[in-house]
C-alpha cells in the first residue's frame, strides 16, 4: 500500500538550519554538501542574508555555489536548499579533512596514489548548455551581487588558502619525503599538486613569489614544462615553429577554456622582463649561469646588463671632423694650436 506524503511532512523531513554559537552563520548538511546562511547588518540598520553552498574535501570546506544575497533570510534559506538538492553527489574523500593549523592528511591518502584521483578533474568541455552557466537567468542586481562575491571567494581562494598551503609544502619539503626529484615534478604529476591545465598553472604562478624565494621553484616548473610541451607536439607531428603564435602568452591561453592541457611554450616568451622565457633559455644554454640565479647569487637583471650588447655610437660629420682634428693636432706647431683654439672658442 503507497503511502500519501502530506505538506506537513515533508516540512517536518527537510533539514534544518542550526546557528554556529556566536555568530550570524547558520549551517545544514544535505547529501554531502553544506548550505551556509550568513546574516548581515548594515550601520544604516538594513538587514539582508546570503546563501552559499560547499563541498568538503582533504584540504577542507570549498565553496562550489557562489554566495547570493537575498532580502529574507527564509529565501536564501529555500534557495541553498533547492540548489544543493540539484547537485550531483559528491566524490568519496579520503583521509581525514584539513583543519586549521596543519594538513591534517593521513599518511595513507598521500602514499596511496591511486586514491588521488578526484585531483584528476575532467577538463572544461566547449559546449555548454544554460544548466552548467546559473548565472545567465540572473537579474542585473543578482549578477552584480554574484560577481561581487565571485571576486572574493576568488582572492580569499588564491591568494589565502592556496598560498598559504602551497608556502607550507615548500617550507616543510613535502615533495622529497613522498619522493619526488623536484617541487616541479610534484607540482605536474596527478599525485601531487596536479597542475595539468594552464588554467592551474596560471594560479599557482600567482601564489608563488616567482621574482624571490619561489624563484628556484617556478624555474623548475617552466622547464618541465617547455620540455613536455615540445615532446608532445613531437608525437602528435605538430611543428614546433607552429606554436610561437599560440603558446606564448599564459594569460591568454588560462582564458581560452574551450581546449584542456597544458600548451604553454615559455621559451617563446620573448621581449623586455620576459622572467620565464629566459629562465628556459638559460637553462639550455647558459647551465651554470642558470644554477648561480635560481640559487640567488646573482640576479637576473645582473645577467641581462652583462649580456646586452653595447650600444652602438652614432656618427656624423661633426663627430667624424673632431676625431680628424684630435689626430692631427699633435703635427701642429704652437702657433697653429693658438689659432685653432681661437677657431673652436
Amino acid at each position: 500500500m503507497q503511502q500519501r506524503v502530506t505538506t506537513e511532512d515533508a516540512e517536518l523531513s527537510a533539514p534544518t538550519f542550526r546557528q554556529v554559537p556566536g555568530t550570524g552563520v547558520f549551517i545544514a548538511d544535505v547529501g554531502g554538501y553544506r548550505c551556509r546562511i550568513c546574516r548581515h547588518r548594515d550601520q544604516a540598520g538594513r538587514t539582508w542574508a546570503t546563501a552559499s553552498v560547499m563541498q568538503q574535501t582533504p584540504l577542507g570546506w570549498r565553496r562550489v555555489v557562489p554566495e547570493v544575497e537575498f532580502p529574507e533570510q527564509a529565501e536564501a534559506e529555500r534557495y541553498a536548499l533547492e540548489t544543493a538538492a540539484k547537485l550531483p553527489a559528491p566524490p568519496a574523500m579520503h583521509g581525514r579533512p584539513f583543519r586549521s593549523g596543519g594538513f591534517g592528511l593521513t599518511r595513507a591518502s598521500i602514499i596511496d596514489r591511486n586514491k588521488t584521483a578526484m585531483l584528476d578533474a575532467p577538463l572544461p568541455q566547449a559546449d555548454r548548455t544554460e544548466e552548467d552557466h546559473p548565472h545567465v537567468s540572473l537579474s542585473d542586481d543578482e549578477l552584480m551581487r554574484a560577481a561581487r562575491a565571485a571576486v572574493g571567494a576568488a582572492e580569499c581562494a588564491v591568494f589565502g588558502s592556496m598560498a598559504e598551503l602551497v608556502h607550507e609544502i615548500i617550507a616543510r619539503d613535502l615533495w622529497k619525503k613522498l619522493h619526488y626529484p623536484s617541487f616541479g615534478a610534484f607540482a605536474l604529476s596527478s599525485t601531487g599538486l596536479a597542475i595539468n591545465s594552464d588554467q592551474k598553472l596560471l594560479l599557482l604562478r600567482t601564489c608563488l613569489d616567482v621574482h624571490g624565494r619561489d624563484l628556484k621553484h617556478w624555474a623548475e616548473i617552466c622547464v618541465q614544462i617547455d620540455a613536455l610541451v615540445r615532446c608532445r607536439a613531437r608525437k602528435e607531428g605538430q611543428k614546433i615553429s607552429s606554436l610561437r603564435k599560440t603558446s606564448h602568452s599564459l594569460r591568454t591561453l588560462a582564458r581560452d577554456r574551450a581546449t584542456g592541457g597544458i600548451r604553454w611554450l615559455p621559451s617563446y616568451q620573448r621581449g623586455p622582463a620576459t622572467l620565464d622565457g629566459d629562465l628556459v633559455r638559460m637553462h639550455r644554454t647558459q647551465p651554470e649561469i642558470y644554477e648561480r640565479v635560481v640559487a640567488g647569487e646573482v640576479s637576473l637583471a645582473e645577467v641581462r646588463r652583462q649580456s646586452r650588447p653595447p650600444p652602438a655610437e652614432v656618427s656624423s660629420p661633426f663627430t667624424r671632423l673632431r676625431r680628424l682634428i684630435e689626430s692631427q693636432v699633435q703635427f701642429l706647431t704652437p702657433p697653429q694650436k693658438a689659432t685653432l683654439r681661437e677657431m673652436l672658442a
